[in-house]
């Protein structure tokens, strides 16, 4: 749950600066059981970057059938969470109307969808008057504030 947690956190501050220009980065050494991991969850992918996080974990960022990825492994080569950046229009059709419903006028943005042992959900952020705020959301359409903050 620590892990999960520590993922989470991370992966909304440092997800959402992910763009192409993030192959370009110093990469970091990893171990070789986060390499066979990463290998056997998503093959031989090329441009891959890989940074340390601020929770000690290893991210992974690539392209992989046109959609920017970012996987986040523990130093023993488990992977913790995979995040896909996303536009508000791909989100689910039943999650898109409740963000209509609940936050009306708010502009949505930096989305991404989170996926780990534990769950499968969204984050992204709606400002409204100039106001951001974060939240965290389900395909069945629940969505609350989360306890994350913006950086």
């Amino acid at each position: 749950m620590k892990n999960l947690i520590l993922a989470t956190a991370f992966t909304f501050t440092s997800a959402l600066g992910f763009t192409t220009a993030s192959f370009a980065s110093e990469d970091v050494k990893v171990t070789y059981a986060v390499e066979q991991s990463f290998i056997r969850e998503f093959g031989m992918v090329k441009n891959v970057s890989w940074t340390e996080t601020k929770s000690d974990m290893y991210r992974a960022n690539f392209s992989l059938y046109e959609e920017n990825i970012s996987a986040f492994f523990n130093h023993d080569g488990k992977l913790v969470a995979t995040t896909i950046t996303k536009d508000a229009n791909e989100l689910p059709a039943k999650l898109r109307y409740a963000i209509e419903r609940k936050l009306k006028a708010a502009a949505i943005s930096e989305v991404f969808e989170m996926t780990t042992d534990e769950e499968h959900c969204y984050y992204f952020k709606a400002t409204t008057d100039g106001k951001a705020k974060l939240y965290k959301a389900y395909s069945n359409g629940a969505i609350q504030a989360s306890t994350i903050g913006l950086q």
